[in-house]
């Protein structure tokens, strides 16, 4: 004798043998392992149906802008605020600076310290008597520098150079001057003259770079 029952997973309905009950076996349809009830007939499951997500809102779209639609209040407001900028830009505190300007300097400029006059011969003197201590007083730092000129020529580099100071080998101040530089042609040896440049360091006589006649 035969009876019939749903399947709990899709809801067929599979007649089977009354010697089955208790058992387990594949749906026919579905071919889920399905128990075969005790009890005969049986109603069909619920069979959960998946739903669609919700639909999701468009996002409206913002106003375009349009001075056309601007208030009378914010028309004002926008005009006061373009006027206190441009007074802002006009107006100069005692000193002469701009008090808006000032706001946006990255750093306030440090004034460059003042070149350091010096004759040749104290300049190298004191290279030979402490290397160190001289540097730390004249290297990187312009100087004014007097002094006779030893020697006139052009270094490795094709860099025209005067040698003031000294009276013998390497004993000086080596001024480097740039090749644009035309006045070493008027110069003569024995000359007293006066040279503007950067203290570099001492390689033999003490360099002086980026040089010019005073």
């Amino acid at each position: 004798m035969s009876f019939k029952f749903h399947c709990t997973h899709c809801g067929q309905r599979i007649e089977a043998e009354e010697s089955t009950r208790g058992t387990t076996a594949n749906c026919p349809s579905c071919g889920n392992i399905i128990t075969i009830p005790m009890l005969a007939g049986g109603s069909p499951p619920n069979v959960v149906q998946s739903q669609p997500p919700p639909a999701i809102a468009p996002i409206p779209k913002p106003p375009e802008y349009d001075p056309k639609n601007l208030k009378p209040g914010q028309i004002i407001g926008l005009l006061f605020v373009v006027g206190v900028v441009i007074a802002g830009l006009t107006i100069k505190k005692p000193d002469g600076t701009n008090p808006i300007s000032s706001l946006f300097s990255s750093s306030p400029t440090t004034p460059s310290s003042p070149p350091i006059t010096v004759s040749a011969n104290s300049l190298f003197s004191a290279y030979k008597a402490n290397e160190v201590a001289a540097d730390s007083q004249y290297k990187d730092k312009t100087v004014i520098v007097d002094g006779t000129v030893q020697s006139i020529a052009k270094d490795i580099l094709d860099n025209p150079y005067v040698v003031i100071g000294g009276d013998g080998f390497l004993d000086g101040v080596q001024c480097v001057f740039p090749r644009s530089d035309t006045n070493l042609g008027r110069l003569s040896k024995g000359q007293q003259i006066t040279v503007r440049g950067k203290v570099t360091g001492k390689m033999g006589n003490v360099l002086l770079h980026d040089c010019s006649l005073q």
